[in-house]
């Protein structure tokens, strides 16, 4: 099941989002930019979704950047050791 963490405007756009996604994904919401800051530190979702006015938001961003730009690094690493495993010697 995807991972989608959520920071979107209201809890209309909320329950817009639930709705359309119920049964396909583990929901997580975050009210501001400090309890996002938080759910991304602890899990590491599948998917960020953000509102207008939150993707308008210099921190909420750099925030955002910030876990993809980690996550990237991991995900390259893991590959290096993995090559590394089939095909280097130590």
């Amino acid at each position: 099941m995807l991972r989608i963490l959520a920071m979107v405007g209201d809890a209309q756009a909320s329950s817009h989002v639930r709705t359309a996604l119920d049964g396909y994904a583990d929901l997580v919401f975050a009210r501001h930019r400090a309890e996002l800051a938080h759910a991304l530190d602890h899990d590491e979702p599948d998917i960020i979704v953000l509102g207008i006015r939150e993707a308008a938001d210099a921190t909420i961003r750099l925030t955002v950047r910030e876990t993809i730009e980690r996550r990237r690094q991991r995900i390259e690493g893991e590959r290096a050791s993995n090559n590394c495993r089939q095909g280097c010697r130590t």
